[in-house]
């Protein structure tokens, strides 16, 4: 585990944690072994070391759960975003992905690991879920941001094509919050913590997702807009509010500050009827962030301060 990120992550981590991501990103490797051309070698030790400092009192079965799913929605963003390599248009991936999500392993084409795994992801999640509901807004908010993600790859292209305008910066992040898939991740995440809100809290807990997977976006788009540039994918650095004004590096952080104490506010009701699921939320979002000041999940950037100048 040898990546700025993981000893960003792990250094000063209890070398119980350590072992942990060691063995989650062994069983990971392991899992996507099938599809491993498709994903960066350091990517399992980065995904380990950010669940297990997350949420460390989970065990090893549980990390691996949540790294596997993260390493399924790269999956399904290399689907979304290079098409034209997968051979298979957006809107028929979402239409796939939907399709699984309703039918399940029966519904999963056995040769598609993309598939079958999904199947297999959501099958696992239910079985740490029990009745409590988390496993359906789970459901609910990937299907949201799967035809997000679809929605937001056509617009790319026609945008890249000179089909489309630029949106602003509100019609752009509307769109990219749930296509971040922030939400299906922070609700997997609660699902293994395992403290089975009540319909009351879950509802708080959802709400305050908006404002985090919000955080998320920007932060991820400050940090990747050399490589969004270069590609042609669309970024909020390069747009403008609503009212005009740019969205420059400082204005962006701005937001994301915001959007973190919307967070927080959320769920400050929540911390003597749901006191581990909140804190697990605040870590994951804590956590999230500070990552994207180091580094990408995937690619060694310039930092984004000089990129910007």
């Amino acid at each position: 585990m040898n990546n700025k990120l993981v000893s960003h992550l792990l250094d000063s981590a209890d070398p119980a944690v350590r072992a942990k991501a060691i063995e989650a990103a062994a069983l990971a490797r392991q899992w996507a072994r099938p599809v491993q051309q498709e994903l960066s070698d350091k990517v399992y030790d980065t995904l380990a070391a950010t669940v297990c400092v997350i949420a460390p009192e989970l065990d090893v079965a549980d990390h691996a759960l949540l790294v596997e799913y993260s390493l399924w929605l790269y999956l399904l963003d290399g689907r979304l975003d290079d098409f034209e390599h997968y051979g298979t248009r957006p809107e028929d991936v979402g239409r796939r992905v939907i399709a699984v999500l309703r039918g399940g392993r029966a519904e999963a084409r056995a040769d598609d690991f993309f598939e079958t795994s999904l199947a297999a992801l959501v099958e696992e999640l239910r079985t740490r879920d029990g009745c409590c509901g988390l496993l359906e807004r789970f459901v609910l908010r990937l299907v949201d941001g799967v035809r997000a993600g679809v929605r937001q790859a056509v617009l790319s292209r026609r945008i890249a094509e000179g089909a489309e305008p630029l949106p602003t910066m509100e019609d752009f992040l509307e769109l990219a919050y749930r296509h971040v898939n922030y939400r299906s991740v922070a609700l997997a995440l609660l699902i293994t913590v395992g403290e089975r809100p009540d319909s009351a809290a879950q509802e708080r807990l959802d709400a305050a997702l908006v404002p985090a997977s919000r955080a998320v976006r920007l932060a991820n788009d400050l940090r990747t807009w050399a490589k969004d540039a270069e590609e042609g994918t669309l970024n909020v650095v390069q747009l403008v509010a609503g009212d005009g004004t740019p969205m420059t590096p400082h204005a962006v952080r701005d937001r994301i500050q915001a959007y973190r104490d919307e967070q927080a506010h959320l769920l400050d009701e929540l911390h003597r009827s749901a006191p581990a699921s909140a804190a697990a939320l605040e870590n994951n979002l804590r956590v999230a962030i500070d990552l994207y000041t180091v580094d990408d999940l995937q690619f060694d950037l310039p930092d984004a301060e000089q990129a910007v100048g």
